[in-house]
């Protein structure tokens, strides 16, 4: 089973996990101006990077034990070029949800190297709600964070469709970029 989301979980886990910004207490419910605002201060390393994400556990009403089974231990590593302007200043647009009107953003916080939040999505790709909460470790470098995400179809959480996932996510700095700038 292909997950189209695991791209937009990787871009979000890279660029809501590699900023210096000191942030104060749990901030409540924020837009996503504010999470932008937050995400503005944000320099990474430039170069290539290399982001692996694990789905650690697996559940979906009605889905074969065997088909969860096999989604359990699968790893999705994807490298990207960062270039020096983009590490200045990541553009918001990466931020999985930004462009969604439908997304609400809640204790977003990035305080010495930890970082924890929780969107929540409506609409998009699926009918329904998406929920993802994150926490882990940071740095200019390389980060380490742990997601649970829940996607519940309009029709209810026991409904076909609706699933929930926690996975593992990794990312650090491999080396310079291939010529062009491309992962």
């Amino acid at each position: 089973m292909k997950l189209h989301w695991m791209g937009a979980a990787t871009a979000l886990a890279l660029l809501t996990s590699c900023g210096d910004k000191a942030a104060d207490a749990p901030k409540g419910e924020m837009t996503a101006k504010e999470v932008a605002a937050e995400m503005s201060s944000i320099e990474l390393e430039p170069g290539q990077w290399e982001m692996t994400q694990e789905i650690v556990e697996a559940s979906a009403p009605g889905m074969p034990e065997a088909a969860l089974a096999q989604m359990r231990g699968q790893k999705t590593t994807v490298q990207s070029c960062i270039t020096p302007e983009q590490a200045k200043k990541p553009d918001a647009d990466f931020f999985a949800g930004q462009q969604n009107k439908g997304c609400k953003y809640e204790d977003f916080s990035m305080a010495g190297g930890k970082v924890r939040g929780k969107v929540t999505c409506t609409g998009g790709d699926m009918p329904g709600t998406m929920t993802m909460a994150m926490a882990g470790t940071y740095g200019a470098s390389a980060y380490d964070m742990t997601m649970d995400m829940q996607m519940v179809p309009a029709a209810g959480a026991d409904a076909p469709g609706a699933m929930a996932f926690k996975s593992h996510t990794t990312g650090r700095r491999v080396g310079q970029c291939a010529p062009g700038g491309q992962g």
